[in-house]
């Protein structure tokens, strides 16, 4: 039944859905107790897997520094075998090396350098980009969007801050860590959706694991499952994978969205100002829209809605027309 762990690392295997559970569970867990007998040389990687699990178990959105300290303890046992984790020995060798040579530069007087300043990266309106980070992961971001993060600090920690929306494919190793101004998503290395806009936090969970803080609440999100936070409220479900993200391709679905945030997605995508009467801007929406012809997007959504648009002078002007 799960013959594939074997050759897990801890790595890897602290981010399967089915050993989280466990873990969660206190390993109550008849199926995972006769594994781990049949397969006793699993156990030193099941441990580690394990420290690295509830270690990330934070129930705040900012963890002490107590649990901090545990992390990077679990995670330097967790990545001391340098068979079986060769990018985290590469990267420990780097810092290694990092070291010296800085060990070096001080007494050769070159004690002054200005450190390496934080890189922000930035889309504009009607823009997606996708960008490299120094682990090899890699964010798209959407339209009207930013992250940004400490280049001197990543091989201690993988930490972005972002505004707007990204869809992050994460490389596996030490935790990474996005922080929004409404919430916090922490993986090992999966991919994920993160939207943070005016009030509303949304995290969409596509492969691996991802443990989600907004507020007071934090959840372990599993494929497929998304979690999404306004104000007070927070809701958890499934979603479709091949819609959630869509806006990669240039699609942008809606399932009952007032229409005042679906006016301010198409505003991002081209570069249009829209007015639209109060009265209609909490009617919802389910539908979508295609970049790239504007006619066409307002087409898609007004029809259906029985709504007229005129457009003067780069404005959209919206009236109900029913």
């Amino acid at each position: 039944m799960k013959a594939q762990y074997v050759n897990y690392d801890a790595v890897a295997l602290a981010q399967e859905t089915d050993f989280i559970h466990w873990v969660r569970r206190g390993d109550h867990d008849a199926d995972w107790s006769e594994w781990l007998e049949e397969h006793p040389e699993a156990k030193p990687e099941v441990e580690k897997a394990r420290d690295l699990v509830l270690a990330m178990e934070f129930d705040t959105q900012e963890p002490t520094q107590a649990q901090v300290d545990k992390l990077w303890s679990t995670i330097d046992r967790a990545t001391r075998d340098e068979a079986k984790v060769v990018p985290l020995w590469q990267r420990r060798r780097m810092s290694i090396l990092a070291a010296v040579v800085a060990t070096l530069l001080i007494l050769a007087g070159w004690w002054a350098l200005p450190e390496p300043p934080e890189i922000r990266l930035v889309t504009t309106t009607a823009d997606q980009d996708i960008y490299e980070l120094p682990d090899g992961s890699t964010v798209t971001l959407n339209a009207q969007s930013s992250i940004s993060y400490e280049p001197q600090e990543w091989l201690r920690a993988r930490h972005v801050e972002l505004n707007g929306e990204g869809f992050f494919d994460v490389k596996k190793g030490t935790p990474f860590i996005v922080k929004t101004p409404y919430g916090t998503v922490r993986v090992l290395g999966t991919s994920f959706n993160v939207e943070a806009r005016k009030g509303r936090f949304a995290a969409a969970c596509y492969t691996g694991s991802v443990y989600v803080s907004a507020g007071s609440r934090s959840q372990m999100l599993a494929p497929g499952e998304r979690i999404v936070a306004m104000g007070n409220v927070l809701n958890t479900d499934t979603f479709d994978k091949d819609k959630e993200a869509a806006w990669r391709e240039g699609m942008h679905y809606f399932e009952a969205t007032n229409l005042q945030m679906v006016f301010e997605e198409l505003e991002r995508q081209f570069e249009v100002k829209v007015k639209l009467p109060k009265d209609l801007a909490d009617r919802e929406y389910t539908g979508f829209f295609e970049s790239g012809d504007l006619n066409a997007a307002l087409e898609a959504i007004c029809w259906p809605m029985g709504l007229a648009f005129e457009l003067k002078a780069g404005k959209v002007i919206i009236s109900d027309n029913s």
